[in-house]
């Protein structure tokens, strides 16, 4: 049975009713499962159980597709000014109800406060520095906002990007943004519970399994359930959700050109787009989500959407997409480990050069500015940048202690690097 707790009835009230919504649209929830509401925080409790059950499953019908939807702020609060005739009766309640939600919660004013777009909207040299780190859509989107003085489209955009999923329902079509009913409340953790549903699993449905309990130890609740977003490390995670994720076990690239000489450029992206499995050749398939995108070769340019600087639980998952590449340039190159090392070390000088700028302006910035808000944005950053800097300067040590054991031992293990993902 779903218990629901909140600090207020009217909360209570309307949970339920998006609960109820939601169940009766076709929507199924595992036993003992609590949503609850603590300082307008939404979470999902639930006792560890087998994970390969669904904990929710949604209808697609209950997934409210956003972009359908004309929606504007009026006192610190959503409101749907319009919406396309096409969604279905249901949806749009679950929207309505789903943005009532957000209301009673506070999140608008909440979202005010503490967004790094809403603070770097004024602030176009920042903006500029952030934006080396990281070149992927939503940036790009909210940078297009700000320069046209959009700012409720810039608030409206920036909280709901932190709230929806892209879901195909079916194959060969593009994803339809949406928010998704009390799946929405689960935070998200690299060791969180993948999303599955549409045209690549189970038609109509949504569903999300139960994820692994997480440690005390490290301050979470066994019982919080928890949802993967996405390959996201501590910089993604602040940008993206409003948070300092310190606990997933890699770095991900700031954009650079890595020079592999007589091979051309590698022009690396930060986008979180992994390469397709069914496109993946059998010696690196199990590098999973440490694999990019990789682009045909045009005009000495070869496209990686992004690189992972891995922790020490997948010591040589960089060195082994690099080689990947590399080989998909050339076969058999000649000066091929060469190339990998010099590669290395450029990925490595980029990232630690970005953060050791980043660090410095933001250290400034927090004595500047004058709100306790805008000081504690300015903290996020400067934590991310310590983070990052930290991951950088661990990976050094500890492939360097490779090398060297590897040396010792006449040669280079081909121990994989195994790290599933499925996404929706």
């Amino acid at each position: 049975m779903v218990k629901i707790i909140a600090e207020n009835k009217e909360i209570e009230r309307c949970i339920e009713r998006l609960y109820t919504l939601t169940k009766e649209n076709g929507g199924t929830f595992a036993e003992n499962i609590i949503l609850k509401e603590s300082g307008g925080d939404l979470t999902i409790e639930a006792p560890p159980s087998d994970k390969r059950q669904p904990l929710i499953r949604v209808h697609h019908d209950s997934l409210a597709p956003v972009e359908k939807f004309k929606l504007s702020i009026v006192n610190d609060e959503f409101v749907i000014k319009s919406h396309e005739p096409d969604i279905p009766p249901q949806a749009v309640k679950i929207m309505e109800t789903i943005l009532e939600l957000y209301n009673l919660t506070k999140k608008v004013p909440q979202h005010i406060k503490t967004s790094p777009w809403i603070f770097l909207m004024d602030k176009p040299e920042i903006l500029a520095l952030v934006k080396r780190g990281r070149n992927v859509g939503n940036i790009l989107h909210f940078e297009q906002l700000m320069s046209e003085g959009k700012r409720e489209e810039l608030i409206i955009d920036s909280f709901l990007r932190t709230r929806t999923l892209g879901y195909r329902n079916k194959r060969d079509t593009e994803p339809t943004i949406v928010l998704m009913p009390i799946i929405d409340f689960m935070n998200h953790h690299h060791r969180g519970a993948y999303f599955q549903g549409g045209a690549e699993f189970e038609e109509n449905y949504l569903s999300i399994g139960r994820s692994p309990p997480l440690s005390e130890d490290r301050g979470y609740n066994p019982n919080e359930c928890f949802a993967y977003y996405g390959p996201y490390d501590s910089l993604d995670t602040w940008l993206n959700y409003g948070y300092v994720d310190q606990d997933p076990p890699f770095t991900r690239s700031v954009p650079l050109d890595i020079d592999l000489q007589d091979l051309g450029i590698l022009r690396v992206h930060s986008a979180p787009k992994i390469a397709k499995h069914k496109d993946v050749a059998d010696p690196v398939k199990d590098l999973s989500f440490h694999l990019p995108d990789i682009g045909e070769k045009t005009d000495g340019i070869t496209l990686a959407s992004f690189l992972l600087i891995p922790g020490p639980r997948a010591p040589r998952s960089m060195r082994r997409v690099l080689s990947h590449v590399i080989d998909k340039i050339q076969t058999n190159h000649p000066r091929h480990e060469e190339l990998i090392m010099r590669a290395e070390e450029q990925v490595l000088a980029a990232n630690q050069t970005y953060y050791r700028v980043l660090l410095p302006v933001m250290t400034a910035l927090k004595e500047k500015v004058q709100s306790k808000e805008e000081k504690n944005i300015c903290e996020n950053f400067i934590t991310a940048a310590k983070i990052q800097l930290s991951r950088l300067r661990n990976y050094r040590d500890f492939s360097l202690h490779l090398a060297e054991k590897e040396a010792a031992s006449g040669g280079g293990s081909k121990e994989k690097e195994k790290t599933k993902v499925k996404t929706a």
